[in-house]
């Protein structure tokens, strides 16, 4: 739904939010529930609209899941399992990694308390045909439709970078 959302000319934004609903395998399903079952708590009041033309710049509050916490936790406890068995010589499946990071997944969601992150974001939205569109999906609004999980993916990439600039120096 929020692919059709997006303004029609922008196709790799289109192609990103597609891309996370592709449910070929378990893990990607139940990652995809999960989404779903967050975006149900969403909430969000407009701040402030700005238009300029066929061009707005709008503010709003949003309410939505954390899922920062619990990918972080999963991480913790899913890399020194596969590191563990990719040093033993046992060479898994993609099927087997899915899977056991799916158990992870489910193991810490019994542990990991939900929490509710609130901010603003802006949206920048353009007018196509007489029809309002997202014009480009920033940071900020992927956040909110993936419970955090942009935010907590680029902390562990500048994470893994900042660790890889201080061993070269």
């Amino acid at each position: 739904e929020m692919a059709s959302k997006v303004n029609p000319s922008n196709t790799e934004d289109k192609e990103e939010v597609t891309s996370f609903i592709e449910e070929d395998e378990e893990f990607q399903k139940y990652f995809i529930d999960y989404l779903k079952e967050n975006a149900k708590e969403i909430t969000y009041s407009v701040k402030e609209a700005k238009l300029d033309g066929d061009k707005a710049t709008v503010d709003v509050d949003v309410k939505y899941v954390d899922g920062k916490p619990l990918f972080t936790a999963v991480i913790a406890d899913y890399f020194p399992k596969a590191m563990s068995i990719a040093f033993s010589g046992v060479e898994m499946t993609d099927e087997e990694t899915s899977n056991m990071f799916l158990e992870s997944m489910k193991a810490q969601q019994e542990n990991i308390e939900k929490k509710i992150e609130e901010k603003t974001i802006t949206v920048n939205c353009i007018k196509v045909d007489d029809v309002w569109y997202i014009d480009n999906l920033n940071d900020e609004l992927l956040d909110v439709a993936t419970s955090n999980i942009v935010s907590a993916v680029d902390e562990m990439n500048n994470s893994f970078n900042s660790e890889d600039q201080e061993e070269s120096n």
